[in-house]
């Protein structure tokens, strides 16, 4: 039996690699990284200004979050702020007690993690947020499909070469 051409394995390969690059870790996005609290509100009013360590930092997670506490008592008035990145999404929406409000946000593009966490980011960044609908779908895991394309692709060798 004759060997597979080459432009077939090159073609094959060619396709199980940009499989892989499509279901693998999520794109490098910058997500504003800070924390605020009351007697310090740059975090809050312009996380772009902050000065303690990076306003921002490259994520290859799958989210930027924000996550906003407030007193119940003192409703509209921040006690704490957080910006970061994260894998997992840490909830959404709003949390309330008897002590404490909690906001919880998620976005998933280049420096969308603004505003000042009441409501959810709006989408691309720069804005003070807004009324934005998100549908957030879970990804294949990047290690999952790395490791599914390569027992593909030895499974497709092994049926083009034949077991000799």
């Amino acid at each position: 039996m004759a060997g597979p051409r080459p432009t077939l394995l090159l073609t094959l390969l060619a396709a199980l690699l940009a499989v892989q690059q499509a279901t693998g870790q999520a794109a490098v996005k910058n997500c504003y990284t800070c924390y605020g609290n009351a007697g310090d509100t740059t975090c809050l009013d312009s996380p772009e200004k902050v000065t303690q360590g990076a306003a921002y930092l490259p994520c290859k997670r799958k989210y930027c979050t924000i996550v906003r506490q407030e007193y119940t008592s003192k409703p509209g008035v921040a006690n704490e702020i957080t910006r970061g990145c994260e894998m997992v999404l840490p909830g959404h929406g709003k949390s309330v007690d008897d002590e404490f409000t909690t906001y919880y946000w998620t976005c998933t593009t280049n420096l969308c993690n603004t505003g000042d966490g009441t409501k959810p980011p709006a989408g691309g960044g720069g804005g003070g947020g807004g009324d934005v609908a998100y549908i957030l779908v879970d990804g294949i895991a990047g290690a999952s499909s790395t490791t599914a394309c390569i027992a593909t692709l030895a499974g497709l060798m092994m049926l083009l070469y034949g077991l000799r």
